[in-house]
């Protein structure tokens, strides 16, 4: 087995870690959250508080978790545009299954902290991705920010904001500026806090 790595995504004051055994896992969540948040390595050792998503390439615990699910009552949702089969076991603990990604949530029921099983590194990259982005998006919504339908660019220590519905140009404006010396800031959903 590896030896477990660890990228902890901060924003404001919203932050969680991924924690794999898969270095790939963690080494794209710095790579792709870097130039919108701060995402940095930390050793995996210090990880014992805070929000956690634990990502582990496990074979073993997904094709059981995967039979638990199919042998039993269960629910079929969409989750990421993929299938989800949903089980809930007698004491409300809930399971969940993505047979076509090869992924497996067993539900946990401390806070802040999601487990991830997985068959192939890449599905598991992008899940633990989408679920520390959502983490740290519930965090700064409860500490009063807002998410904008926005793209914003940073030039000269001034933000520029473009907003419109979908398909409306927000990332083309965006982008077309970033290529003539603006920062990209984000592209399509801005938090924005009022301090007084």
């Amino acid at each position: 087995m590896s030896t477990p790595t660890a990228t902890r995504l901060r924003a404001a004051d919203a932050s969680v870690t991924v924690l794999s055994n898969t270095s790939f896992v963690t080494d794209w969540a710095r790579r792709y959250f870097g130039s919108w948040w701060n995402a940095f390595e930390v050793p995996a050792s210090s990880v014992c508080a805070g929000p956690l998503v634990a990502a582990d390439i496990d074979d073993r615990t997904y094709a059981d978790l995967l039979a638990l699910v199919t042998n039993c009552p269960h629910d079929e949702v969409a989750y990421a545009k993929a299938r989800l089969l949903l089980a809930r076991d007698s004491t409300g603990t809930i399971t969940g299954v993505s047979p076509e990604e090869g992924l497996a949530y067993p539900s946990e029921q401390l806070g802040g902290y999601v487990t991830i099983a997985g068959r192939t590194s890449e599905a598991l990259a992008l899940a633990a991705a989408r679920i520390a982005r959502e983490m740290i998006r519930a965090d700064l919504l409860r500490d009063g920010w807002t998410l904008l339908h926005a793209s914003a660019v940073v030039r000269d220590d001034q933000v520029l904001l473009a907003f419109g519905s979908k398909g409306s140009g927000k990332t083309t404006t965006a982008l077309l500026l970033a290529g003539r010396g603006a920062q990209l800031l984000a592209n399509d959903r801005v938090f924005v806090k009022a301090f007084w």
